[in-house]
């Protein structure tokens, strides 16, 4: 389990990058970094495993310091790159207890929740907020246990849709779940999101077990199947029987499919004719099985089976909740006055940024680390 807050010094930071510049440029690879992980009895199951290494590392470093296996880890590593020594010796000089996230005073376990839904920070380090907006939660939740198979997230810039599928894509990774996830910022509006594009996300995350050489021989086989197609709707009701074919879970166990952004400028129409499709898919033919879809910004045709929910911009109700959420019952305890003036100056800090969400986790994460920090 992943701590809440990281209160590391500005020199165990500063090593952190270091090490993470290191690691980066030995394990180039998600499986030799699973590999590397497993061989040192590393817990994963709050490690983001990306299959892009520099998002698995950055999620992997501070979980490996937290559970105090970097000493092992370098060891480990130094073994296999007996040429790279003296890095290695450099590290391995440095306190073990310089290379561990600090802890918020009081109880050390306040953060853990029975169910990964009900948690109040997520993301890697858990950096990011999540405001508790109890219908959308509840959708979730819905969509998880009573045999629903889509969700469709709408609403302004800024209004807290994109927490809602990291709050899923923890679910998946405390849980062990199968999971893709897709994210607009991966792409830009000169170079859009395609339906091809997500097609082979879906099918390279899903499918771990290709070979480079078998996915490049499926995108080649995809384009082709669709190349001469001019109609929007034929080609996503192709490429979706194809890929949900590829994807069928083979043994039955359940798997998740994020989509965040479907309303960027930096997303193709042909990627949101594909998830209508895929909506569909999953809501009509329940194909592929046992599967999970969560997507925000989908503007297109909804499934009458399919969950809603338009979120509202934040509010000082919002923070205020989340206030008392995160403080109840913690040492040193928060008054309600002092809870109230938190949340009035989260608020000034909301509205000075124009509405940045960024700028209002960052005043209340500095405002809960500086109550929460330890003594040196």
């Amino acid at each position: 389990m992943a701590l809440w807050i990281d209160v590391a010094s500005t020199k165990v930071d500063a090593t952190a990058k270091q090490l993470l510049g290191l690691l980066a440029e030995l394990l180039q690879e998600p499986a030799k970094i699973r590999l590397a992980l497993t061989e040192v009895d590393v817990d994963m199951s709050e490690i983001e495993q990306s299959e892009k290494p520099k998002i698995f590392l950055a999620s992997a470093v501070p979980e490996v310091r937290r559970q105090r296996k970097m000493r092992a880890l370098l060891e480990y590593l130094q073994t296999k790159q007996p040429a790279r020594r003296g890095d290695f010796d450099y590290f391995l000089s440095v306190d073990e207890a310089e290379l561990v996230l600090g802890l918020p005073a009081g109880r050390r376990d306040w953060r853990i929740t029975a169910d990964p839904l009900d948690a109040t920070f997520v993301d890697v380090g858990l950096s990011q907020l999540v405001f508790d907006r109890l219908p959308l939660r509840d959708r979730l939740k819905r969509l998880r246990d009573e045999g629903y198979h889509t969700l469709n997230v709408t609403g302004d810039q800024e209004s807290g849709k994109t927490v809602i599928v990291r709050l899923a894509l923890h679910f998946c990774a405390v849980k062990g779940v199968e999971r893709a996830s897709v994210w607009d910022e991966d792409w830009t509006p000169d170079a859009p999101l395609t339906d091809l594009d997500l097609a082979m996300a879906i099918i390279s995350e899903l499918r771990d077990d290709l070979t480079s050489d078998q996915r490049g021989k499926i995108e080649d086989d995809l384009r082709k199947r669709v190349e001469y197609v001019v109609a929007p709707e034929s080609r996503a009701r192709l490429l979706v029987n194809e890929v949900r074919e590829i994807i069928e879970p083979s043994d039955g166990e359940a798997q998740w499919i994020l989509i965040d952004g479907l309303e960027k400028p930096q997303v193709h129409p042909s990627a949101v004719h594909l998830v209508e499709r895929l909506i569909l898919s999953l809501n009509r033919d329940l194909k592929p099985s046992n599967t999970k879809l969560v997507v925000t910004g989908f503007g297109g045709k909804a499934h009458r089976q399919s969950l809603d929910y338009r979120t509202t911009p934040i509010g000082s109700r919002d923070i205020e909740t989340f206030i008392d959420t995160v403080t109840g019952g913690c040492e040193p305890l928060v008054t309600k006055a002092t809870r109230r003036t938190w949340t009035r100056n989260a608020m000034d800090e909301y509205e000075k940024s124009g509405g940045d969400l960024g700028a209002l986790g960052d005043y209340l994460r500095g405002r809960l680390e500086k109550h929460f920090a330890v003594e040196s």
